[in-house]
């Protein structure tokens, strides 16, 4: 049972105290540091000082330097138990989720190297926290393996776990321990609690129609435990005002009568009063609701408030009543995993749930959150798997997103759902069956599901018509894929509202070619065309197939078979294409572009796959003009190891060989010329653009001059021949 008091809460603050006492007069009195020159002992001697100094800390209780000082022990020797310990219990009284102290505590019990503490201690600790973050099974093994621990503290954390397995055999040995340990420790308060509370759950149960509730008689055993706790009330610290009201539901008679008076005549006030005062008959329902409903805004336990509206029987307190629940702004608890704590928690405004809480196994951490709309969930935050759900017309999901789904991309990743494809019910919300005069509703709790129970990730996919997430292809950058049927066919890749990609996917699978137009500059003009292509068999580097599939995914594929086929640009912006580059599954790779941008690629550049063993092959193709005749025709340069080997004129079947002249990049085709020719080109070359012929008047000679590339190619050409043909309109020689 969970008390909106928070009796769980104080008897385990009073289990931690009387565990710290223990702790405490188990330390040894002192530390013996090696002397020794190694690092290894110097570091283990810097670990035990700051061993000394966490327990100083503890006795002042001051926690936040405990598990500072841990911290830098562990630093210097992570082999020394007691600091993950101490480090443990600090987290634990600073408040730290279980989450985070189990991990810690589960170290220390791994490390054998203790050295003012024991494992037992740890050994208690640990089970405590597994039994409270549905473990049972597991904590009465930590106790119970060799050496087996007997104190009042494992004794205490077994009856609880005994009561949390929940069944007929290991609530009876509960009921036996619970009878040895007030015997042997017949002060200990924390024996009180736990029996009175795990027993009122098991006492108070839901009829069969749901009507009302019924109230089983204890146990043999466990009314002679009752009888005798109840006995010995006086004899507890007065403090505990809350003995007294337990001890009151649990006497019988005229006992019973007396207890409940004298609670109420000293003005104390407690929810399950007007409940047992009620059943006692010694007050009226009017003065049970008037007492109750002082509570009714505040935090109650769902199955108190249905069990204490399920005694009302006069009509119209139940009308009362009801116009009190619709408009409940308060919250229920509910204790689905028998441990006397709340794992599930409704907030509620004008009478319906506004917000759900849900820890599964109550080690703190919330596996989920539902906002709802005047009782109906809109959104759910599943934090196990960081997503959050959004729902149209609950339970149809409208979108999911997912935060962080990739190492190194930080962002959602969001889903958007054609309506009506895909549902997600965490719960089902139902009218309360034990309310009946009045449409108040509460969670189901047999229906309570978490995790990748809330949603089949290929699911999503199928019923996905947008996939929208984010990119490192550019800061901030994010990508937008359309769906149909589970594969994406287009995509728009964008930076804030301004898209600067848009791809487009051949036959909508993620292996399918894929052509991407890109906006290189930012100036809002896709002047870049990308093509892709697939080939399995093709090897790409590690980094050449991260860089692939960031610019098309958003992040690195790995073993993807998709490669870059090609590339196109306009770079005039007149639409027209003037610059190609394509990628051959050989290896090659051929450039072509338009020197006038008239979209007719006049030059090309093919480089071909470097072989073992054979020079690097390169072949430049040009367009050249004769300024002599006007005419223009194709050049082709091949060049080995960036050197020019032959040229050929392909329309006229014509192919020379190269003569490297004495400067760099000055090249002689057929015959070579003299250095004073060469210093001549040199001076008047710059005069002319890329791929324009010109010729030079020497005293016999002609010399014809073109630029391609990097490269200047020169011919000699014969005065007489050339003049005689130029006068008939022909030219022999070309």
């Amino acid at each position: 049972m969970v008390i909106q008091t928070g009796l769980y809460m104080l008897s385990d603050k009073v289990f931690m105290k009387k565990f710290f006492c223990f702790v405490l007069s188990s330390l040894m009195l002192s530390v013996v540091f090696a002397n020794t020159t190694s690092s290894s002992a110097a570091n283990r001697k810097t670990a035990l000082r700051y061993l000394q100094l966490a327990k100083n800390y503890l006795v002042k209780n001051d926690w936040e330097a405990v598990k500072k000082t841990c911290d830098n022990g562990i630093q210097y020797d992570d082999n020394v138990a007691d600091l993950y310990y101490l480090k443990a219990l600090s987290l634990f009284n600073l408040s730290c989720p279980r989450y985070e102290i189990i991990p810690v505590i589960e170290k220390s019990l791994s490390t054998t190297e203790w050295v003012d503490y024991n494992m037992s201690n740890a050994r208690v600790f640990y089970a405590d926290l597994l039994c409270s973050t549905g473990k049972p099974f597991d904590a009465i093994s930590v106790l119970d393996k060799a050496p087996l621990i007997y104190s009042s503290d494992a004794e205490y954390v077994r009856i609880k776990s005994l009561y949390e397995i929940n069944s007929a055999d290991s609530i009876a040995k509960a009921e036996e321990k619970i009878e040895s340990a007030r015997r042997v420790y017949p002060n200990d308060v924390r024996f009180f609690y736990l029996f009175f509370n795990y027993e009122y759950n098991l006492c108070y149960k839901v009829n069969a129609d749901r009507t009302g509730f019924d109230k089983k008689e204890l146990s043999p055993v466990a009314r002679k435990i009752a009888d005798s706790f109840i006995a010995h009330v006086p004899n507890y610290d007065k403090s505990y005002t809350d003995l007294e009201i337990l001890a009151s539901v649990f006497a019988e008679g005229e006992n019973q009568r007396r207890l409940l008076k004298a609670f109420n005549a000293r003005g104390f006030n407690h929810i399950l009063y007007p409940i047992a005062a009620l059943e006692a008959e010694i007050i009226s329902e009017e003065e049970a609701l008037e007492y109750f409903l002082t509570f009714i805004d505040g935090t109650i336990e769902a199955k108190l408030l249905m069990q204490f509206y399920s005694m009302i029987t006069d009509e119209s307190l139940k009308k009362y009543f009801d116009e009190h629940l619709n408009a409940f702004k308060g919250t229920l608890i509910y204790d689905t995993n028998n441990n006397l704590e709340e794992n599930l928690t409704v907030v509620y405004e004008r009478g319906r749930a506004s917000k759900v809480i849900f820890d599964f196994d109550n080690d703190q951490f919330v596996e989920w959150e539902v906002e709802c709309d005047f009782g109906v969930p809109v959104k759910i935050k599943v934090f196990d798997q960081l997503a959050q759900i959004i729902y149209g017309t609950y339970p149809d999901v409208k979108s999911i997103l997912f935060e962080d789904v990739e190492p190194g991309v930080k962002g959602f990743t969001a889903y958007n759902i054609i309506d009506e494809t895909f549902s997600s019910k965490p719960f089902d919300i139902i009218k309360a069956p034990e309310v009946l005069t009045t449409d108040f509703y509460v969670i189901d709790e047999s229906t309570l599901i978490f995790g990748k129970a809330l949603f089949d990730s290929d699911r999503i996919i199928a019923s996905a018509n947008e996939m929208d997430k984010p990119s490192l292809e550019r800061k901030n950058a994010r990508i937008k894929f359309s769906i149909l049927n589970g594969t994406p066919y287009e995509a728009s890749y964008y930076i804030g509202n301004k898209e600067y990609a848009h791809g487009y996917f051949g036959n909508g699978n993620e292996d399918a070619s894929i052509v991407r137009a890109v906006d290189k500059d930012d100036d809002g003009i896709f002047e870049t065309t990308e093509f892709y292509a697939i080939n399995s068999k093709l090897k790409l580097s590690e980094e050449e197939r991260d860089a692939i599939t960031t610019n098309i995914w958003g992040s690195p594929v790995k073993d993807a078979s998709l490669y870059l086929a090609g590339i196109a640009i306009d770079r005039n912006l007149d639409t027209a294409i003037d610059f190609k580059e394509t990628y051959f599954e050989n290896g090659d790779v051929l450039t072509e572009w338009s020197s006038n941008y008239d979209s007719t690629f006049d030059v090309s550049y093919r480089k071909y796959k470097m072989q073992e063993g054979k020079p690097l092959t390169e072949e430049y193709s040009y367009f050249v003009k004769d300024i002599a005749d006007n005419s223009s025709y194709k050049l082709t340069v091949l060049l080995q190891n960036s050197k020019p080997v032959s040229i050929s004129i392909p329309s006229k079947s014509e192919m020379y060989s190269v003569i490297p002249g004495k400067y760099e990049n000055l090249f002689w085709i057929g015959v070579s010329g003299n250095e004073e020719y060469e210093l001549n080109i040199i001076g008047i070359i710059n005069s002319y653009d890329q791929g324009q012929m010109f010729q030079m008047d020497e005293k016999n000679c002609y010399i014809r001059v073109v630029r391609v590339g990097e490269n200047i190619f020169a011919r000699i050409l014969d005065k007489e021949i050339f003049s005689d043909a130029s006068s008939s309109g022909t030219d022999e020689n070309e």
